[in-house]
This record gives structure tokens, C-alpha cells and sequence, in this order.
């Protein structure tokens, strides 16, 4: 049975380390332009020209669109009118997408409030760390009950838990507050396609992503408690984002430069966290709850792959990615709240410490 067992885990290790390749390679594959057939097209350059010669400024709306962006959004549709009346089967991209409605004045109306839904398990594990963390003094804090409870007669290990479980408490919440700060900036960024909210978008999700990984890292590396080399690390961390930030801002704006980074980054997080769940599959009942949420985090991201134009002119695949990743999110923090903060252990402590 142990033989089977080896087998069968090395089996499923090469299938998800083959699904892992398809995905990175596949991102590979796409391109990574500024410009699209539509926008580049003599037409549509015409037309708008044309219509800022001959229109006013748009009225004041809340995301300030000004006579340029106005005219190419006349010119987009009014050339798609006309190509599907001539019998197009698929629009043209502008600009990099597909040309969307506007809706409530906002450019991706669904991305944008698929964006806010991705803040909610965010706000879910703050408030849950924030309970815990209220608790882990009365669990930890005398170390002699603790010792007994836990079955271990050494005080100074239940101190050095107590040390580690805040400590872990600082880092995910660091992840929490970056991942909100993310998602609010890809709200921005499908409401207004504009410099700024591009540039905000693309470095808060890197950000966010090479946050994930170090916090991942030094969740499982140091298992015992915070060690000087965390520190360093971050540092680390700090330095590779700042030279990220400078050449995509100051050398060349690389789509595809930035697409690999995070790739890289999100495998990483996903198969330290694949392994981790494996080990700690007897341990923990909720362990599997790491594969699923890394398995479906991978699998969402072929949307971002299988690209199609976008359904009623409103909701395309990158919508979609964005409404299939909560729920995962939210799987992942159960996982972490139970496994690596031991929610149950500290819930239970405290209600057996009341009943006394």
C-alpha cells in the first residue's frame, strides 16, 4: 500500500507539474501589444480625427472622459456596426481588447464589479485573524496550561508558538491588505483605462503576487518561528520589485516581461503550496483545501488563455477569471486559518478556558 500510495502522488505530482508547463508555455504564446488591428487600422484613424474636429468636449461624468477617448469609442462601435453588417463573424481589438459597451460609464463594467467581489475573502481573513489574534494571548499566554493542553511540558515551546502565530499574523495580513489594494486598483483600471490606473493595476497585482510567494516561503521554510533570514528575504523581495518597477516605468512598459514574472511567481506559490498540503494531508483534515484552491487557481487562468470576444459586448474571459477566483480565495484563507493559525485549536481553548 505505501508503494501505491508513492506511485500514485508521484502520478498526480507529474500530471499537475505537466499542467503547470501547459500554462506557462501556452501564456507564452500570447501577444503582448499596445496596438490592435482596429486601432492601427487607416479607418478608424480617420474617423476619429474627424470627429474631434468636428465635436465638442463631453459633459463632466466620474470617470472623466475627455474628446479624444469619446471619439474613439464613437469610431470603435460605429466600425463594428458596419463590419457586422458586411457579415463579420468576430469584432476587432482596440488598443489591446475588445470592444466593450460602456455601461454606467464605466469602459468594463463586469470586470470592474468581478474586481470588488475578489476584495471580500480578503475582508473575510482580516476579520478572522483579527479574532484569533484577540485569543492567542489567553491560548499561549500562560505558558504552564498551555504546556498541558498541548501536551507538551515545555513552557518556552508554547512561548515560541505564541511568537510564531503573531508573527504569521503580521505577514497574511500584509498579504490582505496588498491583495485589497489590488483588486481596488483593477476596479479603476476596467472602469478607466487610462496611464496612471494601468501602471497602478499591473504593479499592485505583481506587488501582490511576489508578496504571496515570500509569505508562502517563509510560512513553510520557517515552520517553527520568525527567523533573521525572513527579514532578509524581504528585503530581497523589496529590491526585485523596486528594479521591476523601474524597468517597466522607466525602460520599456513589457506586457510580456511582466506576464513571465508573475508566472514564475504564481507557480512557485502554487507548487510550494501543493507540496505542503501533501505533507500535511494526515496532520490536517483540511489540507486538500491547498490543492483545490492552487489546482483551481491554474485552471481558472486558462480563461486568460482561451481568449474570446466578449458575450452581449459585456462580459469576455478576463471577466470570468475575475468571477471564478473568490470562491478560491476563500477556500485558500479556510485552508490557511485551519492548518497554519489553527483556528480550531485556538476556538476550542478558549471555550474550554471559559467553561473552567
Amino acid at each position: 500500500p505505501e508503494v501505491y500510495c508513492n506511485m500514485s502522488l508521484s502520478s498526480a505530482s507529474n500530471v499537475f507539474l505537466s499542467l503547470l508547463c501547459f500554462i506557462a508555455l501556452s501564456f507564452c504564446l500570447i501577444p503582448f501589444v499596445s496596438c490592435s488591428a482596429g486601432d492601427s487600422s487607416k479607418k478608424f484613424k480617420a474617423c476619429v480625427k474627424e470627429c474631434i474636429t468636428r465635436e465638442e468636449s463631453p459633459e463632466f461624468h466620474p470617470w472623466l472622459w475627455n474628446l479624444n477617448d469619446e471619439c474613439k469609442y464613437r469610431c470603435m462601435w460605429d466600425i463594428e456596426v458596419q463590419r457586422t453588417i458586411e457579415g463579420a463573424k468576430e469584432p476587432l481589438k482596440y488598443f489591446g481588447k475588445w470592444p466593450f459597451l460602456r455601461l454606467f460609464h464605466f469602459q468594463e463594467f463586469f470586470s470592474s464589479l468581478f474586481s470588488l467581489f475578489n476584495i471580500i475573502p480578503h475582508v473575510y481573513v482580516l476579520l478572522q485573524m483579527w479574532e484569533l489574534s484577540l485569543n492567542l494571548d489567553i491560548v499561549y499566554g500562560d505558558g504552564e496550561k498551555s504546556s498541558k493542553q498541548m501536551g507538551d511540558q515545555d513552557s518556552g515551546a508554547i512561548n515560541e508558538e505564541l511568537k510564531r502565530q503573531k508573527w504569521l499574523h503580521s505577514v497574511w495580513r500584509g498579504y490582505a491588505f496588498s491583495a485589497i489594494n489590488a483588486w481596488l486598483w483593477s476596479f479603476m483600471f476596467h472602469a478607466r483605462d487610462t496611464f496612471f490606473t494601468e501602471r497602478m493595476d499591473y504593479f499592485s497585482a505583481c506587488f501582490t503576487i511576489l508578496y504571496g510567494t515570500y509569505a508562502a516561503f517563509v510560512t513553510i521554510v520557517y515552520p517553527r518561528k520568525p527567523q533573521p533570514a525572513a527579514f532578509n528575504i524581504f528585503l530581497v523581495v523589496i529590491l526585485f520589485f523596486a528594479r521591476h518597477i523601474y524597468h517597466m516605468h522607466f525602460v520599456k512598459f513589457d506586457y510580456g516581461y511582466n506576464m513571465s514574472v508573475n508566472i514564475a511567481l504564481s507557480m512557485g506559490f502554487t507548487i510550494m503550496w501543493i507540496v505542503y498540503a501533501v505533507k500535511k494531508r494526515k496532520q490536517h483534515r483540511s489540507a486538500w483545501k491547498f490543492t483545490i484552491a492552487s489546482l483551481g487557481l491554474v485552471l481558472a487562468s486558462a480563461l486568460e488563455i482561451f481568449d474570446f470576444p466578449p458575450m452581449h459586448d459585456l462580459v469576455d474571459a478576463h471577466a470570468l477569471w475575475h468571477l471564478a477566483t473568490p470562491p478560491l480565495c476563500y477556500l485558500f484563507y479556510e485552508a490557511l486559518l485551519d492548518v497554519v493559525m489553527k483556528r480550531d485549536f485556538v476556538v476550542q481553548s478558549v471555550k474550554s478556558r471559559k467553561d473552567e
